[in-house]
């Protein structure tokens, strides 16, 4: 009887074994289930972020159809290179965030069948919400990794000379979030003239190749903010 009971007993033990090991095993799946389906990071993560880590998150990011991106998306400014840090990084999070902040987002329309799509900055200035700076839309490959993204183009007749060179990036996060790279493009005239020898003239253009990073935004389709009253497609096309 007790060599019956002990083989009981050591049976009773293995089969919860096996019943921890099978749980065990269900909620390593269910975990790696749910890691697999990555959560897209909110407007409020992506601005905890350094410049840096922004960088590596755009490069990890992905293109997306002109259509995907229409309507009016809230904005968030997140990061501004060597100020991402430390006070100056904790006024702009709080700014951002805020109420007071002038710039809500912007807005996109795009045609069926286009190439290209137009946009428009939301703004809030004295209290009064307005649109400000078209742009343009179009697939490319990106200036900074060569990598497909959307680039959103502000070269047009209609905006000040000193908003003409601005020219931002954008890829996806997933699931209505999008993450941009706010750039300024290094435009060199070249003159024609004996000082300029062709050695220099090819370090300046290389140089130009790549703009300068003035800020990370990020867009959310999920929350789509007011409208405000804008100049549609046919208006905003390029020069």
């Amino acid at each position: 009887m007790q060599t019956q009971t002990r083989h009981t007993s050591r049976d009773g033990k293995s089969a919860a074994r096996n019943a921890n090991t099978r749980n065990g095993s269900a909620t390593t799946k269910t975990t790696k289930t749910t890691n697999s389906k990555a959560e897209t990071p909110s407007l409020d993560e992506l601005a905890q972020k350094t410049s840096a880590e922004l960088e590596a998150l755009f490069a990890s990011a992905k293109a997306f159809p002109l259509k995907e991106l229409q309507g009016d998306p809230r904005g968030r400014a997140l990061a501004v290179p060597r100020l991402d840090q430390g006070v100056a990084a904790a006024v702009l999070r709080r700014l951002s965030k805020s109420p007071y902040s002038p710039w809500e987002g912007k807005s996109f329309s795009w045609k069926a069948g286009s190439s290209e799509g137009a946009g428009t900055n939301r703004v809030r200035l004295l209290k009064r919400r307005r649109a400000l700076f078209a742009f343009r839309t179009y697939k490319t490959e990106s200036r900074v990794d060569g990598q497909p993204c959307v680039a959103i183009d502000y070269d047009l007749e209609a905006n000040p000379k000193s908003v003409r060179p601005l020219y931002d990036e954008l890829r996806a996060l997933g699931d209505g979030v999008y993450l941009g790279r706010g750039m300024r493009r290094r435009k060199h005239h070249e003159k024609n003239n004996e000082k300029n020898s062709e050695k220099n003239r090819s370090k300046s253009l290389e140089k130009n190749e790549e703009p300068t990073l003035l800020i990370w935004f990020a867009l959310d389709a999920r929350t789509p903010d007011a409208k405000v009253e804008w100049v549609g497609y046919q208006a905003t096309q390029a020069s």
